[in-house]
């Protein structure tokens, strides 16, 4: 997925749009009365950020699309119980650590969130984290001289192999929803909450909802 490529594409596809970009660029610029030199800078610049913002665009779709890792749509009853019930929480904190200009976590970034939060390298070590990345992401198409992304729904299926990974010994818990819940609860007492806060997002994360909870959704 070469950069050039897509600005070849897209250069293609919205080579009309362009042009009566220009047009409307032209005629706004002839009323101001500027130089020649500054409305061809101009016009230029108006190109640049439209096919910049086309790329992003097309790009977010493609990641939309891909969730090449088949156990992401295995989520059993009691899984889904306690994702669903912390959808809003788990939404604000995949997104107080997006990466611009994909608007998704990547590797440096996810390693970042779950360092911040007391799970690498004190649960999970960072090899066997960047295995389990590489594995979920393998599939997703990545641009020439970028790391790969993760998707929403992907970054939900690493929690939960984060879970079975850290908690797979643990007798007094054997369904994988209980794992979850454990990794919830370390989130919770780590001091993630407060990097959250302070991130460019300054998003505020309230306490999750774990089971036993009369707030969690049946």
């Amino acid at each position: 997925f070469a950069p050039q490529r897509l600005e070849e594409q897209l250069a293609r596809e919205t080579l009309g749009r362009i042009k009566l970009l220009q047009a409307l660029a032209r005629g706004f610029l002839c009323r101001l009365n500027l130089e020649k030199h500054d409305q061809l800078e101009l016009i230029v610049m108006v190109q640049s950020r439209y096919r910049g913002y086309m790329a992003r665009k097309r790009f977010q779709e493609m990641i939309a699309r891909s969730e090449g890792y088949s156990q992401a749509l295995a989520f059993d009853t009691s899984v889904k119980q306690l994702l669903w019930g912390n959808r809003s929480n788990l939404h604000k904190l995949y997104k107080a650590y997006r990466k611009f200009p994909e608007q998704a976590m990547n590797k440096e970034t996810t390693m970042q969130c779950l360092k911040h939060f007391g799970i690498v390298p004190h649960l999970c070590r960072n090899r066997q984290y960047e295995q389990m990345f590489l594995e979920i992401t393998k599939d997703n198409k990545k641009r020439k001289g970028h790391d790969a992304v993760m998707s929403y729904r992907q970054f939900l299926l690493l929690l939960i192999l984060l879970a079975m990974k850290c908690y797979g010994d643990r007798k007094d818990l054997p369904l994988t929803a209980f794992k979850l819940n454990e990794i919830l609860k370390v989130l919770d007492e780590s001091g993630g909450h407060g990097m959250v806060l302070k991130s460019r997002y300054q998003v505020h994360l309230p306490r999750f909802i774990l089971f036993g909870s009369s707030d969690l959704p049946p």
